[in-house]
């Protein structure tokens, strides 16, 4: 018969750790652009009447947020917008233009809430999109394709612009 020998083995344990930093929340970017849209409308007729045009099919409609912040604080995006004023000497303006916001899809792996928002030119800002505490992390893109242009008159013909300003917030909405 064979003997056998036991022999006692040495363990030790130890750990292995990573620290991970955390990134920012902003606007995605393409070709160096933050992804926010300009909206091109219809061209409207002059009259006296309230009439509500469509976007021209030539824009790009969605809206990215890049949530890299890995620390589930909720987050809002906000829009106001500028008084709608004729690009000619006259300096002309459209009163109380209104931009409706309808966003229609959302695409990314944390659920967002969406909100359909009427903005009256020169007047304040108001909630677009938010996240609610550990959603809305990592890649976020919103469609807003249906948005609408209501003008409640047209008096003069012309070019008219207006500063359309998007604010990317940490926080709750307020």
């Amino acid at each position: 018969m064979t003997s056998v020998v036991a022999h006692a083995a040495a363990t030790a344990n130890q750990t292995a750790s990573v620290e991970v930093d955390k990134g920012q929340l902003v606007f995605q970017s393409k070709d160096g652009k933050a992804q926010t849209p300009s909206f091109t409308f219809n061209n409207p007729k002059v009259s006296a009447a309230s009439q509500t045009v469509g976007l021209n099919s030539n824009n790009a409609t969605t809206l990215g947020i890049s949530n890299q912040l890995g620390t589930g604080e909720p987050w809002y995006v906000s829009a106001q917008l500028g008084t709608f004023t004729s690009t000619d000497s006259n300096k002309r303006t459209l009163e109380e233009a209104t931009l409706n916001f309808a966003p229609d899809s959302t695409t990314g792996s944390d659920p967002v809430k969406l909100s359909s928002t009427n903005l009256i030119a020169g007047g304040s800002a108001a909630p677009l999109l938010s996240a609610a505490k550990d959603t809305g992390m990592g890649d976020v893109a919103t469609s807003l394709a249906k948005t609408t242009l209501t003008l409640p008159k047209v008096t003069y013909a012309g070019t008219y612009t207006a500063q359309l300003t998007y604010t990317l917030t940490t926080g709750p909405q307020s």
